[in-house]
């Protein structure tokens, strides 16, 4: 099977990228019919598969005209940036502790532990 040029490629990207804006918008619909429907027992949670259109859809159907969204421009380009220290994973690493540190301080605590039982055992006896 041969590859597909590229412009054969930007055309099946394009139509995909206009089936699921059009399959996101009429989720939205139908998202907000449920809504009108029955607003008490509406998951909100639904929303989170919308994506920009079908919020759009979403808002516009229940009465909602003005979002406060503003578009991003079709010349925007992604810039990969350096990521600040507190995004992702680098803020969740931690130095990793050894499991000999780890068994000599419950060894330590653990002895420290039965002298003071035994402690309190011959104290209580005597």
């Amino acid at each position: 099977m041969a590859s597909p040029s590229q412009e054969e490629f930007t055309k099946a990207s394009a139509s995909a990228v206009e089936e699921a804006a059009a399959s996101r918008e009429e989720l939205g619909r139908a998202r907000a019919a449920a809504f009108l429907a029955n607003p008490d027992d509406f998951d909100p949670r639904g929303l989170l598969s919308l994506g920009t259109p079908g919020l759009r859809t979403f808002a516009r159907a229940i009465g909602i005209t003005d979002l406060g969204l503003q578009p991003i421009p079709e010349s925007a380009e992604a810039t990969l940036g350096q990521p600040s220290p507190a995004s992702g994973w680098v803020s969740q690493q931690r130095r990793i502790i050894s499991f000999e540190t780890i068994a000599a301080a419950a060894g330590i605590f653990a002895g420290v532990v039965a002298i003071a039982a035994i402690s309190l055992v011959t104290w209580l006896n005597h």
